[in-house]
């Protein structure tokens, strides 16, 4: 696996547990009646030279 590519995969495993984690937290917390903030989005872009590691870093992404 190219180093792009494990770049990309190492951080959306990053970014589900963090999720993962964010998400029971504000479950835990409408349940106790605490309030719950509105959530966020998160925009990705990868930019580079066109060439196949970025494509394939792009189609990675892409695929989640």
């Amino acid at each position: 696996m190219h180093d792009l590519e494990r770049q990309a995969k190492d951080f959306r495993r990053r970014l589900h547990v963090q999720e993962e984690r964010t998400r029971q937290r504000l479950l835990q917390a409408a349940r106790a009646g605490q309030p719950v903030p509105p959530p966020a989005a998160l925009d990705v872009t990868v930019e580079g030279e066109p060439g196949p590691a970025v494509e394939r870093v792009a189609a990675a992404l892409a695929a989640g």
